[in-house]
């Protein structure tokens, strides 16, 4: 193993999702042991064309210091290399954070990069008429009302109220969003819903627990369901999630599954990781590639 002092180590950074935590970020690399170059994205897609260039390049160590949507993009640009992954989390909900169990304080966020203690993570991957090779996914991938959202929600009020930009999308969103019903059809058995999102991992929304069976060190899917539609049921749902009872409603079905095949409005939205990444018809499958995550 590399001593850590001699690792070389490149930090991928939004300067967007950190714009209201600069100073973590910069607390945080301060404390990272090894000789530390940083790579400043200045568009979508820049962050997995920097990850992609970096692998057999002598690089150990490859951090990505932004969102959820960061880290899936450096995630797809590394995938299946002998690389590392560390994050640092900058983002709105943090999910990955919250999966990994780092928080975001940047004396445990560096502590877990600096401890070299590796997790391989299984990932997913979602096909699509505009993504024919595929796009993987770390924490989910969802479809109908969830990634409406995630398509709608206002940037600038996310920069400057956080997670309170995607409640508000939320409430107004399903007071005009017209519910279509999904095809979802998982490992061969079909279903109905009006939003389905594919879990990777437990966790949804920051530390809110929608899939209990899903595990990110194990392929395969947890697919929660979502059966009825209106502002009544979305704001049920949601408090559901929040207090941990999403199991206990019986129109918020729990699928276990290796390949998701969803169909619906075509063109209609598919987000990954919090971000938009192909448009229905879409299916989703355990991916070939696995990538390791410090901490």
């Amino acid at each position: 193993m590399t001593d850590v002092r001699q690792r070389r180590i490149a930090v991928i950074f939004n300067p967007t999702a950190g714009r209201r935590h600069g100073w973590r970020f910069q607390a945080t690399v301060e404390r990272l042991e090894g000789q530390v170059t940083l790579y400043r994205t200045t568009k979508p897609g820049d962050a997995t064309e920097m990850a992609s260039s970096m692998v057999g390049e002598g690089i150990d160590v490859v951090v990505a210091a932004g969102g959820d949507g960061t880290i899936n993009e450096v995630v797809n640009g590394m995938a299946g290399s002998s690389l590392a992954l560390g994050i640092i989390p900058l983002g709105t909900a943090n999910v990955m954070a919250h999966e990994l169990g780092i928080g975001t304080r940047p004396d445990k966020v560096a502590a877990a990069i600096n401890s070299g203690k590796r997790r391989r993570l299984h990932l997913g991957r979602v096909h699509s008429a505009d993504q024919p090779g595929g796009r993987l996914f770390v924490l989910m991938a969802g479809a109908g009302f969830d990634a409406q959202v995630v398509a709608d929600v206002s940037s600038a009020l996310k920069r400057h109220t956080g997670v309170l930009a995607y409640v508000v999308e939320t409430i107004g969103g399903a007071m005009k969003y017209p519910f279509p019903k999904l095809s979802v059809n998982v490992d061969g058995h079909a279903h109905e819903a009006v939003t389905a999102v594919v879990c990777n991992g437990p966790l949804y929304g920051g530390p809110f627990v929608a899939a209990p069976k899903a595990d990110l060190t194990k392929p395969g899917f947890e697919v929660r369901l979502l059966l009825r539609p209106g502002l009544r049921n979305v704001l049920r749902y949601g408090a559901a999630l929040v207090m941990g009872r999403l199991d206990t409603l019986p129109d918020a079905l729990s699928v276990l599954g290796s390949k998701v095949v969803i169909d619906g409005p075509v063109g209609a939205p598919v987000q990954g990781d919090g971000d938009i990444l192909a448009h229905l018809p879409a299916t989703i499958t355990v991916a070939d590639e696995t990538v390791d995550v410090l901490g």
